[in-house]
């Protein structure tokens, strides 16, 4: 029992804190592993934290089956290399697979999904993505929506999370991010969350912009309700056990 009020010290110290630092939740690079002329109807996530599940394309929202999986998949060469802002295993390299999205209505959105059927809550902190803009492109940069149709967290609408702009250099890759961490979103075990990558344009063309290396990051969220159980039940006793050495 001397030991009580050591422990619940120790409780209180370490367990109302991120005891985690920022973890790649999910990440997309192969967009299915193939050439592919259409949209996207439906590609994995190829790195993944151990117990989500993530997918991106048209099938995610059904009663739009032509959008949110870009114009198609090409495998070429780049000199260029680049990964998800530091929270990818591999890089781009030559002869690797990107999506391509383009200035069309149904072209130029890619729609991601994540569950979390880890056991534990994350704060949902990031997203990173690299993007190569061809020479004739006219557009402004893209919008990165949390989208509620295929999103637990919001019951309805979209949310704008943040923008990149067009970095003004053509035919090199360039890192995207937004930092949403401020929105405060929590996922839950068994929730899922939704967002969008949609290419903001000055003009109805046809033009290409590339992406690859989409990813979304997130921290551990302490405590989890069994630590406030446990916080409670050591507080508790250490009140019985003060209360009867006086």
């Amino acid at each position: 029992m001397k030991n009580i009020p050591s422990i619940l010290t120790f409780v209180l110290l370490f367990g109302f804190s991120h005891v985690h630092a920022e973890n790649l939740i999910a990440g997309w690079n192969a967009w299915g592993g193939s050439n592919d002329t259409d949209y996207v109807n439906s590609a994995n996530a190829d790195e993944l934290l151990t117990g989500f599940s993530g997918s991106m394309g048209s099938d995610l929202i059904s009663a739009y089956p032509t959008l949110g999986g870009g114009h198609y998949v090409v495998n070429w060469g780049s000199s260029s290399v680049t990964d998800y802002g530091g929270f990818a295993s591999s890089n781009i390299s030559a002869n690797s697979f990107r999506i391509g999205v383009r200035e069309t209505n149904n072209a130029k959105m890619l729609d991601f999904q994540i569950t979390n059927n880890s056991g534990s809550s994350y704060a949902l902190d990031s997203i990173y993505f690299d993007h190569l803009w061809t020479a004739a492109a006219d557009s402004t940069g893209f919008t990165i929506k949390h989208n509620s149709s295929i999103s637990d967290l919001l019951a309805s609408g979209s949310v704008n999370l943040g923008s990149v702009a067009d970095p003004g250099v053509n035919t090199t890759w360039s890192d995207g991010v937004v930092d949403f961490s401020s929105n405060n979103y929590v996922l839950a075990d068994g929730q899922s969350f939704g967002f969008r990558l949609e290419l903001d344009h000055s003009g109805n063309n046809s033009n290409n912009i590339f992406v690859d290396n989409v990813a979304i990051t997130g921290v551990a969220v302490v405590p989890e309700p069994g630590t406030f159980a446990m916080v409670l039940g050591l507080f508790s006793l250490a009140l019985v056990v003060s209360r009867r050495r006086k």
